[in-house]
């Protein structure tokens, strides 16, 4: 409507010489009507264009098989009739005003619009702009996030790791064999085996596990692993020493130091613990006769799980194959050549177990799976941002091309008294940058709010403060003054003549 005022202020020269040839009233409504709707009419066609071009990137992205053509007939039928109504009615206004104006005031371009019909169009300006500054804030608390999440140091090694998911007999039977022929290729600098790995998306064994100190114990997970493990996934050993032998240390475990302390520990090497029920996902199995095991080593507390939980303490114990399930192989790799290393690895697979295909992830990438849904949030909420900033600036530019229209005469008078180009962009600019500020007044609190929220889904995360809402107001601010400006600029340009010829 902003913009349809503007030309409608523009037009109004033509009107008057249109009534002035006895044009009826009717007639010039019909026009601007008829503008109107073929223009919305042109953006429905450029809309479907795009739609056509971006959903097969949306289907992709977002793992549907939407098809425009599948909306039924009804949902098209009502989209055209938005459209209708929309060039209808944002052409009334400014048709009604611009066709009412007498003769002389139209050849004059003396037209005045009403007040309070301004005051809410910058009220919905202030809107649109404060949507605008809670999606750029939001946006920026997402990747701030998603990149804390990255770089958080996780308490061992998640870089060049491969894992190797064991699906079949033959890799958990052979156990030694296949860990000596994946270790063979130069590129391998160390293979372990477990019944779980960090990033796991099966549920753990939890152990309960007491001690004298805690006589109710904590629950805590259990992972079975072979002596290679802690040096592989260079989890740091701060006391005793890790599984050497599986045997041999069957009843023997390595705790984390949140175990220790949850266990009330105070020189945990040596102690013996009481593990007498085990849970695996929503079954508890009591045991029948407690395991009793003794602490053989502490070291370093680690993420196993998403950052969304808070840590969980872990136990060790020594991975029995003849009692226990070998569900991974781990591999730290250093290569140049991936491709080729890949292929190293699936001919060596083929030879331990050729009926069976190598599966295998990257460990970094198990831990971005933990995050897809918060990627993909933050991507949305970044399309979402341009999109709305992009309405916003257009809806400023409807309303400055108004202003200016309606100011024509002023700039002439300015620029006659020898006002420069950058003052009258200035004076025209800061009624406008004053709305954006108020919008920010209105949408910040309200971002702060849903991103707190978001983040509380978080046990681990990062505080955002006033740098982060600075930011997207200062954006916010610097695209609106771009806006402003191109249109002020060619308004300040203009020569003062044409718009004080008549006086």
């Amino acid at each position: 409507m902003n913009l349809a005022t503007a030309v409608a202020i523009k037009r109004t020269r033509e009107i008057g010489t249109r009534k002035t040839l006895g044009a009826p009233r009717f007639q010039m409504v019909t026009q601007f009507v008829t503008d109107s709707v073929v223009l919305s009419l042109l953006s429905l066609l450029l809309a479907i264009a795009i739609v056509y071009t971006v959903l097969p990137f949306v289907n992709v992205f977002a793992s549907k098989e939407l098809s425009i053509t599948a909306l039924p007939v009804e949902w098209m039928v009502g989209v055209l009739l938005i459209i209708f109504i929309v060039g209808i009615l944002s052409a009334q206004y400014p048709a009604f005003v611009a066709s009412r104006v007498s003769i002389v005031d139209a050849l004059k371009r003396e037209v005045k619009f009403g007040g309070t019909s301004l005051s809410v169009r910058k009220a919905l300006l202030i809107v649109q702009f404060a949507i605008s500054i809670i999606m750029v804030a939001s946006t920026l608390v997402i990747y701030q996030q998603l990149n804390y999440l990255r770089e958080k140091d996780l308490g061992f090694n998640h870089e060049n790791m491969v894992v190797i998911d064991v699906n079949s007999r033959n890799l958990r039977r052979n156990f030694e064999t296949v860990k000596t022929e994946f270790s063979k290729p130069a590129e391998v600098l160390g293979i372990t085996a477990s019944t779980r790995v960090p990033g796991e998306w099966k549920s753990f064994p939890i152990a309960t596990t007491k001690s004298s100190e805690n006589i109710n114990g904590s629950e805590m997970i259990f992972v079975g692993i072979d002596n290679d493990f802690l040096d592989t996934y260079q989890i740091k050993l701060l006391a005793g020493r890790t599984i050497n032998d599986p045997v041999a240390d069957s009843l023997k475990i390595v705790l984390t130091q949140l175990a220790v302390e949850q266990l009330g520990l105070t020189d945990p090497i040596g102690q013996t613990l009481e593990i007498p029920r085990v849970r695996y996902g929503e079954r508890m199995e009591e045991l029948e006769q407690p395991f009793r095991v003794e602490i053989i080593g502490v070291v370093e507390d680690f993420h196993f799980e998403s950052l969304r939980a808070n840590m969980m303490p872990v136990i060790f114990g020594a991975l029995n194959t003849s009692i226990q399930v070998i569900d991974y192989y781990t591999l730290k790799i250093k290569t140049d050549n991936w491709a080729q290393t890949i292929e190293t690895l699936k001919t060596i697979n083929n030879k331990v177990d050729p009926n069976t295909p190598l599966e295998y992830t990257f460990l970094d990438s198990r831990f971005e799976e933990l995050y897809v849904t918060d990627a993909r949030r933050g991507q949305i909420f970044l399309t979402l941002s341009i999109i709305v900033v992009v309405i916003a600036c257009l809806g400023l530019f409807a309303l400055v091309s108004y202003s200016v229209e309606s100011r024509m005469k002023e700039i002439g008078v300015r620029k006659v008294m020898g006002a420069s180009v950058n003052s009258i962009v200035g004076l025209i600019s800061k009624e406008f940058l004053i709305l954006v500020v108020i919008a920010g007044v209105v949408g910040l609190p309200i971002a702060w709010f849903f991103m707190r929220s978001w983040l509380q889904e978080f046990a681990y995360r990062v505080s955002f403060g006033v740098s982060v809402f600075a930011l997207a107001i200062l954006l916010t601010l610097f695209i609106a003054f771009v806006t402003i400006g191109l249109r002020a600029a060619r308004a300040a340009r203009m020569n003062p003549v044409n718009s004080l010829r008549l006086e």
